[in-house]
């Protein structure tokens, strides 16, 4: 989506007392904001008030016709603001519904305050289109607590024992913790269907950060749902806002043996070939799309990995979708490795009950006759 950067001076500052919303409500033109839904809007307001208050939101509505219509808003935000003091402060508005083409869009600043006369001073407004993240804040006795939504996540990969990672990515303005990832339902109240708990990983102000978590799936989403990869994080208390920069999420299916892989052989005159299947049920892909597979366990005998195909088995036949060499990876008995190969899949491959990862092998032909890949765990993320 093209991203237009946009930005207005404050037009217009209607004061007004309204039964269904806070007790002051500041509004400011915004007829020329190109935002739709999914957006995220920068709006960035300095001011003086004339008395103490609390901005409790910033929205984007629509007031056609006398009526307020929400479009969208910050949420979650306590800004406090003092008498005679000079504030600046950057609102994240994440856009829930978009304007019609004849819809009077303005910004609405949501102000608490004691006072019988509350204005400001002096005001003044600007907002872009943003690519930053807004989070929800909350505080407890041990910290305030940041949480986002970084990226939708496919409802129909989710049934119960599936295990998958998640790596996020971003860039946080203050030092926090990484307090969770999960999967998360957008329902009537939080609904997740597995996550990564008490991380209690670092994040440094400024400094990128990537992360990746495994996550065990429980319960079904329904058709209707919407899940995303949520993130929480936890700071000192004296941060109250924690917008997430150059944020992004991927995911990928781990296939787990609890036991082994066994590998199936067949003896040429250069040596034993081996076949090991693991099953990709949840495996999807568009066409063009980079796939990064990783395995990962402990052979039972010296060998060389040598392929990695992703394929289907379709009666007595096997199709192959898609291959990757393994720059002969050297396979030594009792000894872990993790090796990672990339491919593009060169056609569609639809989720199916018949897709498997195919592993192949070679031994030179004085090699024992079974081969198995103990603790073995097979990865797979496919490009968003």
């Amino acid at each position: 989506m093209k991203r237009h950067f946009l930005k207005a001076l404050v037009m217009t500052c209607v004061l007004g007392a309204l039964a269904v919303l806070p007790a002051f409500s500041f509004e400011f033109d915004a007829f020329d904001l190109q935002a739709q839904k999914g957006d995220i809007i920068a709006v960035t307001v300095t001011g003086v008030p004339n008395a103490d208050a609390t901005i409790i939101d910033c929205g984007f509505v629509d007031t056609r016709n006398g009526k307020f219509n929400f479009l969208g808003g910050a949420g979650g935000t306590d800004v406090k603001i003092t008498k005679g003091k000079p504030f600046t402060h950057t609102f994240l508005i994440s856009v829930e519904t978009t304007p019609a083409k004849t819809a009077e869009k303005k910004i609405n600043l949501f102000v608490e305050s004691d006072a019988d006369g509350f204005d400001f001073t002096s005001i003044d407004v600007t907002y872009k289109l943003s690519d930053s993240i807004p989070s929800s804040f909350s505080q407890d006795e041990n910290g305030s607590w940041f949480e986002a939504r970084i990226a939708p996540f496919p409802a129909n990969q989710i049934k119960d024992n599936n295990s998958f990672t998640v790596t996020v990515t971003g860039t946080v303005p203050h030092d926090a913790y990484i307090d969770m990832v999960a999967l998360v339902a957008e329902r009537e109240s939080w609904t997740d269907f597995g996550g990564a708990w008490d991380l209690n990983i670092p994040v440094k102000a400024g400094v990128p950060f990537t992360q990746t978590v495994e996550i065990h799936s429980h319960g079904k989403p329904r058709s209707k749902d919407n899940v995303n990869i949520f993130i929480k994080f936890r700071a000192d208390k004296s941060v109250t806002d924690l917008p997430i920069n150059n944020a992004s999420a991927t995911w990928g299916v781990t296939s787990e043996f609890d036991a082994k892989l066994p590998f199936v052989t067949d003896t040429e005159d250069d040596g034993v070939y081996f076949e090991g299947y693991a099953f990709a049920e949840n495996f999807n892909g568009k066409k063009g799309k980079t796939v990064t597979i990783t395995i990962s366990g402990v052979p039972t005998g010296d060998a060389t990995l040598s392929k990695v195909q992703i394929a289907k088995e379709a009666k007595d036949d096997l199709v192959v979708f898609a291959e990757a060499e393994t720059e002969a990876v050297q396979l030594k008995k009792g000894v872990p490795f993790t090796t990672t190969v990339t491919l593009v899949l060169p056609k569609a491959v639809k989720q199916s009950q018949d897709n498997i990862i195919v592993i192949q092998a070679v031994s030179p032909d004085d090699s024992p006759d079974s081969l198995y890949i103990n603790k073995c765990y097979i990865n797979w993320i496919v490009e968003q």
